[in-house]
């Protein structure tokens, strides 16, 4: 595709500052970094495309998320319940006491 025919939305995305919205056709203000909010799939996505994390792994990869957005900026962060080790990581995450990022469970119903 020629430079002719790329659009790259620079007023929307000048990637310098956080992006802006674009409401009813007109810019909006950009975004304060005190509005965005991040929710972190780590320890549920992460390990479905690798391998298992360690209980050990789980918890420390949950503290630098805690101390990179401890005071929300990133809000949750999302587990899985299946097997005994992920209700371990969640209770031992709970036994942390941290307000941020709260840990938010994840699993499947079965229909019978």
């Amino acid at each position: 595709m020629g430079d002719d025919k790329v659009k790259l939305f620079h007023d929307v995305f000048p990637f310098t500052s956080p992006p802006r919205i674009v409401v009813g056709g007109k810019l909006s203000e950009y975004l304060k970094p005190d509005t965005i909010r991040l929710t972190d799939t780590t320890l549920r996505d992460g390990q479905q495309g690798w391998r298992n994390f360690t209980v050990d792994e789980c918890l420390r990869i949950y503290e630098v998320l805690h101390e990179l957005g401890g005071k929300g900026a990133i809000v949750s962060t999302e587990l899985f319940l299946y097997t005994p080790k992920d209700r371990e990581v969640a209770r031992r995450i709970m036994d942390l006491g941290y307000e941020y990022p709260k840990p938010v469970a994840w699993i499947r119903s079965a229909l019978e």
